[in-house]
């Protein structure tokens, strides 16, 4: 995996991408792969793609959401995807879950 990050003149990073290679070895159906030489110098087929995502930040993020969903909707986090977190843990992402009032529904 290679990772390329994207940042503003002041180091924001606005955009990351993972670059995946995946080793089609076992796996041909005929089509024509990407070939990729192995360090004893072999070479297997690859298929490559491409995840890129915007890295919100907790408070901007939730706002946003207010923003669309109305002031009046229902926001909750779900840190690794847990309804409760222990104080000292660190979470790797968060679930927002968004309840929109219904009284606002258009």
């Amino acid at each position: 995996i290679n990772t390329v990050l994207e940042r503003e003149a002041d180091g924001t990073c606005t955009l990351v991408t993972f670059e995946y290679e995946i080793d089609m070895s076992g796996y041909e159906d005929g089509s024509s792969s990407e070939m990729r030489k192995k360090e004893d110098g072999t070479e297997i087929p690859i298929s490559k793609f491409s995840l890129s995502f915007y890295p919100h930040r907790l408070r901007g993020f939730a706002q946003l959401l207010k923003e669309v969903f109305g002031e009046t909707s229902e926001h909750s986090l779900l840190p690794d995807f847990k309804r409760e977190s222990d104080e000292n843990h660190v979470p790797s992402y968060y679930v927002h879950v968004i309840k929109k009032n219904p009284r606002t529904l258009r």
